[in-house]
């Protein structure tokens, strides 16, 4: 829908585990702890050792690597640039959220609403 916010702040999934991952026929939701939520219809991409898989991006593609991220604790986040930021996991797998400048929203966060 539009850039990121310089100040997106997401500092508060440090520490907190990853205990959920819905799968929407739209949609991909990944819950952390139960305390926030970040909603995609766009891209997202796991990558875990040297592989970097999309498993979504407006459609599951690959789910393949859920499997493997679920219950794991975040370790940090960062902010990559203005379309996108990134999960890290204590097993060093990366969660990448993707937005772009389509007309409609590509991610919503929770409880604030952030839409991007």
């Amino acid at each position: 829908m539009h850039p990121l916010s310089t100040d997106l702040n997401i500092q508060d999934i440090i520490g907190r585990q990853l205990n959920q991952v819905g799968v929407g026929r739209w949609d991909a939701q990944f819950s952390f702890d139960c305390t926030r939520i970040i909603q995609s219809m766009g891209k997202v991409e796991i990558t875990t050792g040297n592989k970097v898989i999309v498993v979504f991006n407006g459609e599951w593609l690959d789910i393949s690597p859920i499997q493997d991220i679920v219950g794991l604790e975040v370790i940090a986040w960062s902010r990559l640039n203005d379309h996108s930021f990134s999960v890290t996991l204590d097993n060093n797998s990366v969660i990448t959220f993707y937005t772009s400048d389509v007309p409609y929203e590509e991610i919503i966060i929770y409880p604030e609403e952030w839409v991007f």
